[in-house]
C-alpha cells in the first residue's frame, strides 16, 4: 500500500493513516472474506493429489492413479515460502 501510494502521491503515507488502513483491510479478511483450507507441500482434492515443488515459479505436480504431470497452478492453496524446492525427474 506505501508504494501505491507514493506513486499516486509522490509522499509517503502517514503512519497512522497506514497503520489505520491495515487495521480495516486485515478485519474484511478475516470476517468477510471467503474462507479457503491452505495445505503446505501435499494437499488432496477430488481423488487427486498435489505436491507444492516451493520454486520460483508456483509449480506443482498433480498425481493420479492415470499418473502425474507437472502443472502451474492447482486447485489447493499453499502458501509461496518457508520451503526448499523440491527435486523432481520425469518418470520418477
Amino acid at each position: 500500500m506505501s508504494r501505491l501510494y507514493f506513486l499516486a502521491e509522490g509522499r509517503a503515507p502517514n503512519a497512522t493513516a497506514l497503520q489505520d488502513a491495515l487495521t480495516t483491510l486485515s478485519g474484511f479478511a478475516r470476517f468477510e472474506g471467503a474462507e479457503h483450507e491452505v495445505h503446505m507441500r501435499v494437499a488432496g482434492h477430488q481423488e487427486r493429489m498435489y505436491l507444492d515443488l516451493c520454486d520460483t515459479k508456483w509449480r506443482g505436480i498433480e498425481i493420479g492413479v492415470d499418473g502425474w504431470q507437472g502443472q502451474l497452478a492447482g486447485p489447493v492453496h499453499q502458501p509461496p515460502g518457508g520451503h526448499q524446492p523440491a527435486e523432481a525427474k520425469a518418470g520418477q
